[in-house]
Parts: structure tokens; sequence; C-alpha cells
């Protein structure tokens, strides 16, 4: 759960871990998270992992079947009541430049930081590369998926290479070998 002050604690339980949004048509899994029902849909249908009709669970890895999908109602209307409330919105002064007053809406990649408009164009900044906010925040967002797709490959990879050593102890264990020993060729 998020630390913080109950709203933002509230605020993250209503957030989609896929798309970082507020959950639209929550849908729970096997393992209990939820998740929008068209972000975890596109997941399935994107996922490379699978292990038949079974997938991993973007935010545990816990395994989950679509065809147990269940919509959470609860959630959904508790979502649509922190939105009523305006707990959607980021804090009065959160998103403004603490030295010019002006809304963050540049980020530098150089300096990983927020920007307004100002500072942009102060010489501290000058020659760093900078963009929109939301330019920038769906880049990381693209870079974000690719390595979480890699790890995923790599975790199915390692998944396999288990299941192989698996299938060899079986077979070492029936043979009745050790794991360390081979069989000798039949000697002529």
């Amino acid at each position: 759960m998020a630390s913080g002050a109950p709203g933002e604690r509230l605020r993250e339980e209503a957030r989609c871990s896929v798309c970082l949004d507020f959950l639209q048509d929550p849908i729970s899994v096997d393992c209990g998270h939820s998740f929008c029902l068209r972000c975890i849909s596109e997941f399935c249908e994107k996922s490379e992992s699978a292990q038949g009709d079974v997938y991993a669970c973007p935010q545990c890895r816990g395994p989950f079947r679509p065809e147990n999908f269940r919509p959470n109602r609860q959630l959904a209307s508790l979502v649509d009541s922190v939105r009523q409330l305006g707990l959607g919105a980021e804090p009065a002064g959160a998103r403004q430049c603490a030295r010019h007053g002006e809304d963050l809406s540049r980020f530098c990649e150089e300096d990983q930081a927020l920007l307004c408009w100002v500072c942009d164009t102060t010489p501290e900044h000058q020659g760093h590369r900078t963009a929109p906010l939301r330019e920038a925040a769906r880049s990381y967002q693209v870079k974000l998926q690719m390595a979480l797709e890699l790890v995923r490959k790599e975790m199915e990879e390692a998944m396999m290479q288990e299941a192989n050593v698996g299938r060899r102890t079986v077979l070492w264990k029936v043979r009745g070998l050790g794991p360390g020993e081979l069989q000798a060729p039949p000697s002529s």
C-alpha cells in the first residue's frame, strides 16, 4: 500500500498499475490485483510469456487465467467517488516551480528534473535536452514497457531452463545416475 496522506493513498489505490490512470471497468485477476479491463486484456493479447492460457500478473507475477476475470464493482464505485471528491487532482502548488511559481511543464533529460518554462530558458539548462512533460512521460513509459518485456523474456527463459533441469533430474533418478555422473559408452 502507498504511504503518505490518506487522500494520496486513496488516489494510489484507485489507479491501474498498468496505465497509471484511474481504473476504468476494474477487473480482479486470480491473485486479487485489479486492473482496467482494457489494460489487462491488452496485456494478455501482447504477452509472449503465457504458459497455455495462464498469464503472470503484471503486479505480483502470480498466475491468472482470463476466464477467471471478475468485475470489481465495489472498486469501480470507490474510484468514481475518488474522482467526484477531486482527489485525482494534484495538491495545490505541487506542480508549480518553487523558484518561479510557474507550472512544471517541461522535463530535463540530463538532470532528470521537472522544469517550468522559465527554468528551461536559464543558463543552468542551456544545451540540455528538454521535452514537454507529457511527451517525456510517454517516452519513459515506452522505455519501461520495453524493459518489462525484456524481463518477461528472461523470466520465460529461466523458467524453461528450470523445467529442463527438472526433466533431467527425473531422467537421472530413473536411470539411477547422480547429477554429475555420465553414462560411459559401452566398451568394444
